[in-house]
């Protein structure tokens, strides 16, 4: 990877990204107080079956590895999700998900079990169903938890290890006092893994910033949180988090996100990375008017590396994910170029 890195950055070699995030759709059956969809900039577009199958065979072509169905909508919400689901592992790629957990009945999970789809992350803001489900809607914590539960007894009938299963929590003002019981929770369900997300700040979302809660507070809940996940034994990236911080982030020693990633919303319209994505800013180029191979090859793609190389980042950057800076901060390190 890193002799790969070092030929595109600093001797102009042509790579395709190893992961491309795509957002199959913008609408949700869900009103999530925290989300982005009720920030001004969202668009509500859709990508067509078309458009989706182009950019995967341009992915193929370009050597990616993982293909992330994610973004503000809840990708079930399509009625031709499951022809989506099996493109992209008709092109082998591993497929990640994260869903909203309320829309998949016995039938729709037997299916996507028999798919082998990879990697499948549920939603969940809370141990606590009262505080989740202010956040997501009335009685979508125990919606979520059928559905993990039949997801384990589908897999035990099929005997088979995919999809694995974790959870994703945003770290808000109503829940980052309790962290480690969401661990526990975690662990009395059998997942494996959490991935804990710092909150994008909108207006819309202003009850749960972070800005005000007592920092100490905070580091001694995260640690408290990551202590109890070594000894239940759950993969988390809070090591990331406490090393990068909630309240205040910090910059990658050097961004890789334009020669490893991409982002593609619901619109067509494309970005480095999710963090760009959430506040709808340095869009590159757009599939409905260029293919994707032509947009990261593209002169719009280009002038954005060279400024990443000359540490020329969008004050957005602030603003980046810890485990990003974290990852990019090893590859940085780790160099021999």
């Amino acid at each position: 990877m890193m002799n790969k890195l070092c030929k595109a950055i600093f001797s102009d070699e042509k790579i395709g990204p190893e992961k491309v995030m795509i957002s199959p759709t913008d609408r949700c059956n869900l009103e999530c107080k925290i989300c982005w969809r009720h920030a001004k900039h969202s668009k509500h577009g859709e990508l067509g079956l078309r458009e989706i199958k182009q950019i995967l065979k341009d992915c193929k072509e370009l050597g990616t590895r993982t293909v992330d169905l994610t973004g503000g909508g809840e990708a079930f919400f399509r009625k031709d999700i499951f022809q989506i689901l099996e493109m992209v592992k008709d092109h082998d790629f591993i497929g990640t998900l994260t869903s909203n957990g309320t829309l998949l009945n016995r039938k729709k999970i037997e299916k996507f079990v028999k798919i082998g789809w990879d990697d499948l992350s549920f939603s969940l803001d809370s141990h606590d169903p009262e505080v989740n489900d202010y956040i997501r809607g009335e009685s979508v914590f125990q919606r979520v938890i059928e559905t993990i539960n039949n997801f384990k007894k589908t897999k035990k009938r099929f005997k088979t290890d995919h999809p694995f299963l974790r959870i994703t929590t945003v770290i808000n003002r109503l829940n980052y006092m309790s962290l480690d019981k969401i661990v526990e929770l975690a662990n009395n369900l059998g997942i494996e893994a959490i991935n804990f997300s710092t909150l994008v700040e909108f207006e819309t979302n202003k009850e749960f910033w972070m800005r005000e809660v007592n920092e100490k507070d905070l580091k001694n809940s995260l640690e408290k949180a990551l202590k109890k996940s070594k000894e239940l034994r759950i993969y988390t990236n809070l090591d990331s988090i406490i090393k990068f911080g909630v309240l205040e982030h910090e910059k990658p020693k050097f961004c890789f996100a334009p020669w490893l990633m991409a982002f593609i919303n619901a619109s067509g319209e494309i970005m480095v990375c999710c963090t760009l994505a959430s506040l709808y800013t340095n869009i590159i180029g757009d599939i409905k008017n260029s293919s994707f191979k032509d947009i990261w090859f593209g002169e719009n793609m280009e002038e954005f590396r060279e400024r990443v190389k000359e540490k020329k980042l969008p004050k957005e950057c602030e603003k980046c994910i810890p485990e990003f800076t974290d990852t990019f901060n090893k590859y940085y390190d780790g160099m021999r170029c």
